[in-house]
C-alpha cells in the first residue's frame, strides 16, 4: 500500500499529479518505509553532469518540499520550493547547502531516482533529467503530448531528443 495518491488536474502536463496523503510529514529525516517513496528508473546513453527538474505546486511554506536521492545515495532535502498555486519548474536543490541546484555526475546506463515525502501538500507533476548545461524547462516541459503515463520522468540527451523512461502504467510506487 502506497502513501502516495495520483490526483486529477487538467492543468498538469498529462492530466494528473502525485501527492502524498494528508498527515504524512517527515521534516527531520527521510522516511524509511518503502511506501513513503516513489521510485523512478531511467537510463542515460551518455555519462555526464545532469540536473533534475520537477514541475511542482507548493501551496505554502509549510508544504514546499520532498526528499530526493539518486542511485541509493544520501537523501537531499529539497525544501523551499517556490510557493505557487500554478505549476512551475524547480531544479532539485539542496536546502542544507544554500539552496544550490544539484548537478549529478551520472554514468551511462541505468539509474534510480527516489522521491520521498517531507511535507504533505506539495504536488509533483513531472520530472525531467537533462544535461546541466540546458536551460530550465518551460510550460509543460519537453515531450508533452506523447502517449504517456500519469507521471513522467524524462531523460534528455545533449542533442535534446527525449527518451521516455517510465513504466507504461505510471510511476513505480512503493
Amino acid at each position: 500500500v502506497s502513501l502516495w495518491d495520483i490526483k486529477a488536474d487538467t492543468t498538469a502536463s498529462v492530466g494528473s499529479y502525485l501527492e502524498v496523503q494528508p498527515g504524512n510529514i517527515a521534516t527531520g529525516a527521510a522516511p524509511t518505509s518503502s511506501d513513503a517513496r516513489a521510485t523512478f528508473n531511467f537510463s542515460l546513453a551518455d555519462a555526464g553532469t545532469y540536473r533534475i527538474y520537477g514541475r511542482t505546486i507548493a501551496p505554502n511554506s509549510g508544504d514546499d518540499s520532498f526528499w530526493v536521492r539518486v542511485d541509493g545515495g544520501a537523501w537531499v532535502r529539497w525544501n523551499g520550493i517556490a510557493t505557487s498555486t500554478a505549476w512551475q519548474w524547480d531544479a532539485i536543490h539542496d536546502s542544507d547547502n544554500n539552496n544550490q541546484p544539484i548537478d549529478w555526475s551520472l554514468a551511462a546506463g541505468s539509474h534510480t531516482l527516489e522521491i520521498a515525502y517531507r511535507e504533505d501538500g506539495t504536488r509533483l507533476d513531472k520530472l525531467v533529467v537533462q544535461p546541466a548545461s540546458l536551460p530550465t524547462p518551460t510550460g509543460t516541459g519537453p515531450g508533452t503530448g506523447a502517449p504517456a503515463p500519469k507521471l513522467k520522468i524524462e531523460a534528455e540527451e545533449a542533442t535534446g531528443s527525449p527518451l521516455w523512461v517510465t513504466a507504461t502504467a505510471g510511476p513505480t510506487v512503493y
